[in-house]
């Protein structure tokens, strides 16, 4: 996982080489999107176990519980809730999806995450309770995400200044 310090030392090299290169009119694109790449990975690791963990809030549940192999309707929701979520808020592809369930003895494959996020959709064309519920999660993920996003840029400006 990045820290603020890493995001901050980040921001300042991609800041470094463009005012560098834009002074030569010369733009290093491989060295920007180099950055760029290590950016997004590191994003991705601070965004996982969040979402996880506000889905599994949502429902009164576990993070880890989310990784139980169950058909309890709770558990089985929750999962596909959070599956649901890791799609459309993250870059992974639905085989990274299923491994971050992995529990150590299964792992649920590419199927089961493309199965939740078909199946969420669907069901929040009818469900008004679902629907209801994502959009509490939602609003509770952006929340979460503001005062990430606020604490970081706070401790950037700290360390700069």
């Amino acid at each position: 996982m990045i820290s603020v310090k890493e995001y901050g030392e980040l921001l300042t090299e991609i800041d470094e080489i463009v005012e560098n290169n834009l002074m030569d009119s010369y733009i290093k694109v491989g060295h920007i999107q180099r950055l760029i790449r290590k950016f997004r990975k590191n994003h991705v690791a601070l965004v996982i176990p969040s979402i996880k963990a506000i889905v599994a809030n949502a429902y009164n549940l576990t993070p880890d519980s989310l990784s139980i192999v169950t058909r309890t309707d709770t558990i089985k929701e929750a999962r596909q809730m959070a599956m649901w979520f890791y799609y459309h808020y993250t870059k992974l592809s639905f085989k990274m999806i299923g491994a971050e369930f992995d529990n150590g003895e299964h792992r649920f494959s590419h199927c089961a995450a493309l199965f939740s996020v078909g199946k969420i959709d669907d069901l929040c064309d009818t469900d008004k309770v679902l629907q209801k519920t994502r959009e509490i999660i939602t609003k509770d993920i952006q929340i979460y995400y503001t005062k990430v996003e606020r604490k970081k840029l706070e401790r950037v400006f700290t360390i700069e200044n």
